[in-house]
C-alpha cells in the first residue's frame, strides 16, 4: 500500500513469503487500520510498516488483531521510516524475531491490552525498539509470558523510553534483563514481575 488509506478488517494472511502487508503509510489524513485479523506463518514479517510521510507521521492503527508464529516479527518498522503505532487487544503468539520491533529513530508506539506468548528475538522477545534517537514505548494492561531474548531484554528492550502501567510479565528470560532491559529512561507502575530470569543481571528488570 503506498499513500494510503490502508483498512483491512477480518482478513487472513497465512504463509506468505515476504511478508504480508508493506504498508507505507497514508499520505492524506487519519490512520492506516487493521482490524479483526489474523496473521500466521508469514515470512519477511506479518506487517511491514514504512511510513515516510511529508507532514506529521501517521498512525497505524491493529486492533483485535493475532500474529502466529510468523518469522522477521508480527509487526515491524525499518530503521529509515516513522514508527507510529498503537496496538489494542491483540495477541502476539510464537513469533521469530519479536512480537514488534522498530529499529526506526522516529517511534511513537503505545500497546494496550494485549498478550505476548512465546516469542523470541535477538532483543526484546515479544517487544524490540531499538532506536538511538526517539523511541517511546507506552506499554498499557498487557501481558508477557515466556518470551526469551538471545541478548537482552526477554520481554522488552528499549534502547530510549518506556512505561509500562499494569502489565504482567511472567516466565520471561534473557541474560540481560529477563523481564525488560531498558538503556535510558523507564517508569514501570502497578505491574507484576513474577518469574523471569536473567543469566547475568536484572531477572525482572
Amino acid at each position: 500500500n503506498n499513500a494510503g488509506p490502508l483498512t483491512v478488517t477480518r482478513a487472513s494472511f497465512t504463509r506468505n513469503t515476504g511478508g504480508a502487508i508493506t504498508d507505507f503509510g497514508n499520505y492524506n489524513s487519519g490512520s492506516d487500520t487493521v482490524t479483526g485479523s489474523t496473521f500466521t506463518g508469514n515470512a519477511g514479517g506479518a506487517i511491514n510498516y514504512q511510513s515516510f510521510p511529508e507532514g506529521s507521521p501517521p498512525t497505524l492503527v491493529v486492533t483485535r488483531s493475532a500474529f502466529t508464529r510468523n518469522t522477521g516479527s508480527g509487526i515491524t518498522c525499518s530503521y529509515y521510516a516513522s514508527c507510529y503505532l498503537s496496538v489494542t487487544r491483540s495477541t502476539f503468539t510464537g513469533n521469530a524475531g519479536s512480537g514488534i520491533s522498530s529499529a526506526s529513530q522516529d517511534i511513537q508506539m503505545t500497546v494496550s491490552r494485549s498478550t505476548f506468548t512465546h516469542n523470541t528475538a535477538d532483543l526484546g522477545g515479544a517487544i524490540d525498539i531499538d532506536s538511538s534517537q526517539m523511541g517511546i514505548l507506552t506499554a498499557t494492561s498487557d501481558t508477557f509470558n515466556g518470551n526469551t531474548a538471545t541478548s537482552g531484554g526477554g520481554a522488552i528492550y528499549n534502547f530510549d523510553y518506556v512505561a509500562a502501567t499494569d502489565s504482567t510479565f511472567t516466565g520471561n528470560s534473557a541474560p540481560v534483563g529477563g523481564g525488560m532491559e531498558n538503556e535510558w529512561n523507564s517508569d514501570v507502575s502497578g505491574s507484576t514481575f513474577r518469574n523471569n530470569r536473567a543469566a547475568s543481571a536484572g531477572g525482572g528488570l
